[in-house]
C-alpha cells in the first residue's frame, strides 16, 4: 500500500472533490429525467428547461476538465 500511496498519492486529496462534483453531475441529470417525465408541463417548456440544464451541465463538466490539476489518466 505504502508504494501505491508514494505514487498517486497527490491524487488522493482530489478524490473528495471528485467525488462532489460526480454528484452536482448526477443532481443534474436527476433533474432532467424529472422534467422529462413531468405530465403537467408543455412541451416547449420542458424542452427549454432541458436545454437550460444540460447547458449548466455540461458548464460545469468543462469547468472540471479544464482547471483540473491532474491528468484523468493518471487516475486509472
Amino acid at each position: 500500500y505504502r508504494d501505491i500511496y508514494e505514487e498517486k498519492g497527490s491524487l488522493l486529496k482530489f478524490k473528495a472533490f471528485l467525488r462532489k462534483k460526480g454528484r452536482m453531475v448526477n443532481d443534474f441529470n436527476a433533474r432532467i429525467k424529472r422534467i422529462n417525465f413531468d405530465l403537467k408541463m408543455g412541451g416547449e417548456e420542458k424542452a427549454v428547461r432541458i436545454d437550460r440544464m444540460y447547458q449548466l451541465r455540461n458548464d460545469l463538466l468543462n469547468r472540471i476538465t479544464k482547471s483540473r490539476p491532474f491528468q484523468l489518466s493518471a487516475l486509472r
